[in-house]
């Protein structure tokens, strides 16, 4: 009953929608098909996505947009008779409104610009990844996927004075990343180191959100302006860390000798951020680069062992220790089309405090012949790198080749393989319980 509600209300959407004048539809299908590489192959992902983009004129400054999609997962739940009978446990569906936003042109003034609703806000010059890009949260549902990110609620606002631009932004409450299920969430795992001997037994974790209206409230602004064959942008924005951080472990004594219980409150620190970020061209070359300071502005994490009569373990003051994080880049299209990029990043999502920063290298790559029907992508990699004095054991590579047909402008056929090795120490190392191929359907209308 539930998806017929679900779907009545998306045609009505749309025929409401194509029924406004001047409204533009369009729209998107998106099909994931994985399997794992192994001797007795295993399905790790069937996801199917309908979208819908709207764009209507509602007067001549004034344009409303939304992005909304219906997903489809596909692996049936069952462990006994009585799910044979519930849909839900064949498949998993949901509703999405990515984007839903008012966007008003020239308003109040001739030099200013305002958007409200839902909306995705990109900063940073990085490709697809930038430490500057910090307003959306992370949507890590599928881990193979670092660029997916979740719409938030604010007031954005531009003006524009010749080659400058100023703009700003305003959340009225703060979202977390969305990480994967259990399953598929071990490169966000953070490590526990407690006194040599102690076994652990239970673990349970509280999250601390945020509640009142003062301690949601986010806010910032950015600074561009071009200059020769160059952009500039200077940014900050009052927020929080987006994903979770230790705040306070209390560890006490289990029925069983030995063993103790692991009690752990998380939450998320307030934080300044602040960067800058230059894109341009040097001949026929593109560059780029992003850096970016983040200075948490929260209290102590502690470790109490007062229980077992071990008093207070380690106290770390986090508040105003800052720490950098920093990405640049460059491609080149050859004469033969092969593109390729490269990109250097300094810490990660899940990377925070200077001392736990990874280093990565991201490698892209295309070539397309056979009139562009065909485009295979051989060096798509990302290398990371823990301590470059112990890199045996403290590396991760993913490697995602890939090969894309295209019979059609509107249509791709895309076959990948997903694969990872290294170090548990590392994030990529992490993943190799998730290495497989990949067949991904894309058709636009």
């Amino acid at each position: 009953m539930r998806i017929r509600l679900i779907l009545i209300g998306f045609i009505i959407l749309i025929a409401g929608a194509v029924s406004v004048n001047a409204a533009e539809l369009n729209g998107y299908f998106e099909s994931t098909n994985r399997i794992s590489f192994s001797s007795e192959p295993q399905y790790l992902r069937i996801e199917d996505l309908l979208g819908i983009k709207i764009k209507s004129s509602l007067y001549n400054n004034t344009s409303f947009f939304t992005n909304m999609n219906v997903r489809l997962l596909s692996l049936p739940d069952i462990t006994g008779t009585i799910d044979l009978s519930e849909y839900d446990r064949y498949f998993k569906y949901e509703f999405r409104v990515k984007e839903m936003y008012v966007n008003i042109m020239k308003f109040p003034f001739d030099f200013m610009d305002v958007r409200v609703g839902k909306q995705r806000i990109t900063w940073g010059a990085g490709d697809e990844i930038s430490p500057n890009d910090f307003i959306n949260p992370y949507d890590f549902q599928d881990s193979w996927s670092f660029k997916k990110r979740l719409g938030v609620y604010s007031l954005k606002t531009d003006l524009y004075y010749k080659g400058l631009t100023a703009t700003g932004v305003f959340l009225p409450y703060f979202i977390p990343d969305l990480l994967p299920d259990s399953s598929n969430s071990a490169m966000f795992s953070q490590s526990l180191f407690l006194a040599p001997g102690i076994t652990i037994g239970e673990m349970k974790d509280t999250i601390i959100m945020p509640e009142s209206f003062k301690e949601n409230l986010l806010g910032g602004g950015k600074v561009s302006y071009s200059l020769f064959d160059f952009d500039f942008s200077l940014y900050y924005l009052y927020s929080r860390e987006r994903l979770p951080w230790i705040k306070k472990i209390t560890v006490t004594a289990d029925t069983l000798p030995a063993v103790f219980n692991v009690n752990s409150t998380l939450f998320y620190p307030r934080i300044h951020m602040t960067g800058f970020s230059f894109y341009g061209v040097l001949g026929d070359v593109g560059v780029w680069g992003d850096i970016t300071a983040f200075i948490p502005m929260e209290d102590s994490f502690v470790i109490d062992l007062n229980a077992i009569g071990m008093g207070i373990m380690d106290s770390t003051n986090i508040s105003g220790n800052y720490y950098l994080k920093y990405l640049i880049g460059a491609d080149y299209t050859f004469t033969n089309d092969f593109y390729v990029s490269v990109q250097y990043l300094r810490g990660f999502e899940n990377e925070k405090g200077e001392d736990n920063l990874n280093n990565y290298l991201f490698l892209g790559s295309r070539f397309p012949f056979a009139n562009g029907k065909i485009e295979i992508a051989p060096f798509d990699a990302g290398i990371e790198i823990g301590d470059f004095e112990d890199i045996k054991d403290n590396y991760g590579v993913i490697y995602l080749p890939s090969v894309t047909f295209k019979p059609y402008d509107n249509l791709n056929i895309k076959l990948s393989s997903l694969y990872a090795f290294g170090s548990d120490k590392t994030s990529f190392g992490k993943m190799k319980s998730q290495n497989g191929v990949q067949l991904g359907i894309s058709y636009y209308f």
